[in-house]
């Protein structure tokens, strides 16, 4: 039954996390004109969090899209001159819609809109649960929480708990919306909320032997990391290593990466180098954590968290040596210092800028990634915006997120020299 979901949880289940300033969603409502009318251009929300208000206050806000997302009809060949299409016919619409939105945030963004166009033009249709969820997810992952959480109570509303899926099996609601919650909640600052999806996740991880403690670990995590709280963030990532634990071991390789990242930014040295010796016990092309050599995505896993973890280590050791390769936002001299570094599928070159003491752009180019989910628009964009070093990074694109964080942690240690 995992195999024959999997594909289309992960679609849901893209999550991540932030920490920001404005009203819910941080757009405004409405969504430009319907089928595609030109509006707004389409952006990640950069300041998106619920501020002072209360979690109470902040659910009972109406509905907020923002102002690019307006519905579109993606003209599908699955839904042409159809005005009742079956079940697989919608979901095959989907998929293609879908499909796209891990390559920009332009084509994100398309997938939204189309999807949303979906739902408002079949609302009787059976699998109109999955495409909001879709758009949960698609909506979490630009930071528009507050839409995302919507979406989801509009879900929940209904009473239903899953539903069965064409050729897929039985999809389970809140393997999808726990996740999802786990990543908003988190980055508002809802913390004993954002601990009860954690505990949910826990507890249906626990009860379904279709899935393991790997599964959620990014998103938890994250979370943890972006709460600061270093406890939470050690016990989870102590996992790390015991490979009965992830149903694909290489996937831990990109969680150290996560690992190495947090701990680097949290000024906690000695534990990126702690988190990670076990990689370096496995080594590069490591037979016992690649499952299957003849999986190119499975080796490229492995190897390219290896080798980025090499980096991260000797970071974290310049800093342990001395001070002044530690990073930070003060003392900064004005430049550009460019990187390049290593991403999921090949090299990052990464040029950071420094302008009258403040971080002021990162420009990355990165042509071989292909599971970029918007990483390349959204982490220079909340670097330069937030100016801290507590951001989260992106579920499903882990190692070429960290590499732009890393070279932005060089360009930050340079340019106070």
């Amino acid at each position: 039954m995992k195999k024959m979901l999997g594909v289309l949880v992960s679609m849901i289940m893209i999550s991540m996390f932030i920490t920001g300033g404005c009203a819910p969603g941080g757009g405004s409502s409405g969504g430009g004109g319907p089928d595609g009318d030109s509006g707004p251009s389409c952006k990640v929300n950069t300041s998106n969090t619920a501020g002072t208000m209360s979690y109470a206050d902040w659910i009972s806000q109406p509905i907020s899209w923002p102002a690019w997302a307006g519905a579109e009809n993606p003209n599908s060949p699955f839904l042409a001159g159809n005005p009742t299409p079956t079940d697989t016919d919608l979901l095959n619409a989907f998929l293609v819609m879908y499909s796209p939105a891990g390559k920009s945030t332009e084509d994100l963004c398309t997938s939204v809109k189309q999807i949303r166009w979906l739902v408002e033009s079949y609302p009787d249709s059976s699998l109109i649960n999955i495409a909001k969820l879709m758009n949960a997810g698609l909506l979490e992952h630009l930071r528009e929480d507050h839409t995302a959480y919507k979406l989801i109570e509009e879900v929940e509303a209904t009473g239903e708990t899953e539903v069965t899926v064409p050729d897929r099996g039985t999809l389970h609601y809140n393997e999808t919306t726990d996740p999802i919650l786990t990543s908003v909640f988190s980055r508002q600052g809802f913390i004993p909320e954002m601990e009860g999806k954690i505990t949910d996740i826990d507890t249906f991880t626990a009860g379904d032997p279709s899935h393991d403690v790997g599964d959620y670990l990014p998103q938890i995590s994250k979370a943890y990391f972006v709460t600061e709280d270093l406890p939470s963030l050690t016990s989870r990532l102590g996992i790390l290593g015991t490979d009965a634990e992830f149903s694909h071991p290489e996937k831990m390789a990109s969680s150290a990466v996560g690992a190495a990242s947090f701990y680097f930014r949290l000024g906690d040295y000695a534990k990126v180098i702690e988190e990670t010796e076990w990689m370096i016990t496995a080594g590069y092309n490591s037979g016992t954590y690649i499952e299957n050599f003849g999986n190119d995505y499975r080796v490229d896993q492995w190897n390219s968290s290896f080798t980025q973890v090499l980096a991260w280590r000797t970071m974290a050791s310049d800093a342990t040596a001395n001070p002044i390769n530690r990073p930070g936002f003060t003392g900064l001299n004005d430049g550009t210092w460019s990187f390049t570094e290593q991403g999921f599928r090949g090299p990052i070159d990464i040029d950071v800028t420094v302008t009258d003491g403040k971080l002021s752009s990162v420009d990355v180019s990165g042509d071989a990634e292909d599971r970029v989910y918007t990483a390349l628009d959204l982490i220079p964009a909340l670097w330069t915006d937030r100016q801290s070093l507590i951001i989260d990074g992106i579920t499903g694109a882990t190692v070429t997120a960290a590499a732009i964080e890393l070279g932005i942690m060089k360009g930050l240690i340079e340019a106070a020299k």
